[in-house]
Order: structure tokens, then C-alpha cells, then sequence
């Protein structure tokens, strides 16, 4: 396939990526709780995983060491999250969700899934599975 910008993978999913990270950090503020998209990915991830390093955090969501360490310290000022030096290495430090973390995450999830729902609204149920089985696909070959 011949490279072309306006249809440009890279391009359109970073738009798509963006966008809803706008989308949900608007939904989230109209119903009074700010959360930025990046701290809602490092809160997610936290609930459905369980305590993470800084180092895992950066590697599953992508996010370079001092994006990690800047999301998690304005989280770490909310209440939302703690962090704890490891049992097995000292340098490395762990991040877990504190109660008002989870209690966060119950409060925005609703709106997380009123986002994509919104970004969905126009796709039929079998157009927005074979979207995600395409782009697991795609995602798949890039870690090969």
C-alpha cells in the first residue's frame, strides 16, 4: 500500500486517539470531575491490573518515564493513586489505586463508555467488532 497522508494510519488513529481523550476529558469536567486523559489511562489500567512500576506503567500505555512520573504525581496529589518502594528492588517504585482512586474509577468508567459509545454511534454492532478485530490485527503485527 502506497503512503498517502490523508490516509495515513499513524495519522488517523492518533486523531481518533486524541479525539477521544478530548471528548472524555469534556463529558468528564461537565460532570464535575476533571480528569485528564492520560491520568484516566494510568487509573484504568491500575483497576483492571492491579499495582504497576513506573517502568510497566510507561511500557503498556506507551508513555515515556517523565510522562509517567508527571501523570502520576498530580494523581498522587488527588488522592487517587499511592506509591510504595518494591519488596524485591528498591529502586523501583510501585503505584497502586488508593480507595478514592477506585471510587474514581466507578464515577468516570459510565463516562469512558459514553465516550467510545459516542465515537461508535454511527457503526453497526458487526461493523464496530470487525473495527476492533482489524485493529488488534494491526496492533498484533507491530509487536511481532
Amino acid at each position: 500500500m502506497q503512503y498517502h497522508f490523508d490516509h495515513s494510519l499513524g495519522r488517523i488513529t492518533q486523531q481518533i486517539s486524541r479525539a477521544l481523550g478530548k471528548r472524555f476529558e469534556q463529558i468528564s469536567r461537565e460532570k464535575g470531575i476533571h480528569m485528564r486523559p492520560d491520568q484516566w489511562s494510568v487509573l484504568s489500567l491500575l483497576y483492571h491490573k492491579g499495582s504497576q512500576s513506573h517502568n510497566a506503567i510507561g511500557e503498556i500505555l506507551f508513555m515515556d518515564k517523565v510522562s509517567v512520573s508527571r501523570t502520576i504525581e498530580r494523581m498522587e496529589k488527588k488522592g487517587l493513586v499511592a506509591r510504595e518502594v518494591s519488596g524485591n528492588d528498591k529502586r523501583v517504585r510501585i503505584v497502586s489505586l488508593t480507595d478514592a482512586g477506585r471510587s474514581a474509577y466507578g464515577k468516570l468508567s459510565p463516562l469512558a463508555e459514553m465516550t467510545i459509545s459516542e465515537a461508535l454511534k454511527d457503526l453497526h454492532k458487526e461493523e464496530t467488532r470487525e473495527l476492533f478485530r482489524s485493529l488488534e490485527k494491526v496492533s498484533t503485527n507491530l509487536s511481532d
